[in-house]
C-alpha cells in the first residue's frame, strides 16, 4: 500500500534539510526495504526484547 515508503521518504526529506546522515536498526526481513532507499548494511547485532534475543542489522545512509 506504500504507507511505509511514504513515511520513510518524509523522514529522509526532514533529515536531509540539515544534511544529516541516517542510521537505523532493521529487522532482518526489512533489510531489502531500506536498501531500496539507499541504506547499506554496517553491522549485524542483536537486541534483547522481553527475554528474547532478536537479530538486527545496523544500516546507514549518507547525507545528500
Amino acid at each position: 500500500r506504500g504507507v511505509g515508503s511514504l513515511l520513510l521518504e518524509r523522514a529522509l526529506r526532514l533529515a536531509e534539510v540539515g544534511q544529516h546522515s541516517v542510521r537505523l536498526e532493521s529487522t532482518l526481513n526489512a533489510v531489502p526495504f531500506y536498501e531500496r532507499f539507499g541504506f547499506v548494511q554496517v553491522e549485524r547485532s542483536a537486541v534483547r526484547r522481553n527475554q528474547v534475543e532478536v537479530p538486527i542489522v545496523v544500516m546507514h545512509r549518507a547525507a545528500g
